[in-house]
């Protein structure tokens, strides 16, 4: 293998690598609003549409699940670093939110198990993030007023409670 070879596949990894690092766990609102529209083309009996978003919605949830826990595994001091961080932890409700999304969507189809099992996840998710999240990022920020770095994501924690209740209302 030439030296050029080498440092093309060399840059390949540090590009995904890179890409890892930079992923967001607010992109799980993409889930949310997929979810949320699949469930809406249901209930308007788009039953073709419906059944492609909820595809979309689960590739979509399965490929930013992996991403977000490699993300976790290679750049823990990135994630902690959010999760300190008032204008960037509150996103972090996106997963519990879209979690639930996309399991009432599958729970709308009689996916139960499934269903369940996201339930019980996003569950211990929000659990372990309604401690931790004002924590870390509000408690833990005396040097400035936190107030200051509210903003409409802080309410994504409400939305993921109220998408937990949801679900756990149709099973």
């Amino acid at each position: 293998m030439s030296a050029i070879d080498r440092g093309a596949q060399a840059a390949k990894r540090t590009g995904i690598r890179e890409s890892v690092r930079k992923v967001d766990v607010g992109l799980f609102a993409m889930v949310m609003a997929t979810g949320v529209v699949s469930t809406g083309a249901h209930i308007h009996r788009l039953y073709a549409v419906s059944v492609a978003l909820l595809w979309v919605t689960g590739i979509a949830y399965v490929v930013l699940v992996i991403a977000n826990v490699l993300r976790i595994i290679l750049f823990r001091r990135d994630f902690v670093d959010e999760l300190a961080d008032p204008r960037r932890a509150f996103g972090t409700f996106t997963f519990v939110a879209g979690t639930n999304v996309f399991g009432l969507r599958l729970a709308v189809d009689a996916h139960y198990g499934a269903a369940i099992v996201l339930l019980v996840m996003s569950s211990l998710a929000w659990l372990a993030l309604g401690y931790l999240v004002p924590w870390t990022a509000v408690l833990g920020r005396m040097h400035r007023l936190v107030i200051l770095d509210a903003d409409g994501t802080w309410f994504v924690s409400v939305v993921a409670s109220q998408y937990i209740t949801m679900v756990a209302a149709v099973l």
